[in-house]
């Protein structure tokens, strides 16, 4: 422990706090020292029963071919796809990790995401899409 830790701990004579720490030095010194307890985020996904925009994701991937992030943005109309990737996923979908599918024209990373085919037919299973 070098001596701002050391100082830190004196100054601190209460129970450890709770707080979403940023990436300062001094916060992570502190995490260090125990004077705070990093809390971990949660994602706040949406229903897919009730979320038109998730179901839109999903009508896409269920067809269980490989979709760039740009052909999904296109057919949904959504501006964070990955978000949306990622709600499915807590939503218990089986959606497969984003894959590295070469570069666009511009130069740009292109990213692809699937459903097996098993997985997409369970999930569409009594679903309104």
């Amino acid at each position: 422990m070098n001596a701002s830790e050391t100082r830190l701990k004196e100054q601190s004579r209460c129970a450890p706090r709770r707080v979403l720490v940023s990436g300062s030095d001094a916060a992570r010194a502190a995490l260090r020292v125990g004077i705070l307890q990093k809390e971990e985020k949660m994602i706040h996904a949406g229903k897919l029963s009730s979320s038109a925009r998730l179901q839109a994701t999903l009508r896409v991937l269920s067809d269980c071919h490989a979709h760039s992030t740009r052909d999904i943005a296109e057919a949904t109309g959504s501006q964070a796809v990955h978000t949306d990737i990622a709600e499915l996923r807590a939503n218990g979908l089986p959606v497969g990790p984003a894959v590295y599918a070469g570069r666009s024209q511009e130069g740009r990373k292109i990213y692809c995401y699937t459903m097996d085919n098993d997985d997409a037919r369970e999930a569409t299973r009594g679903e309104r899409l």
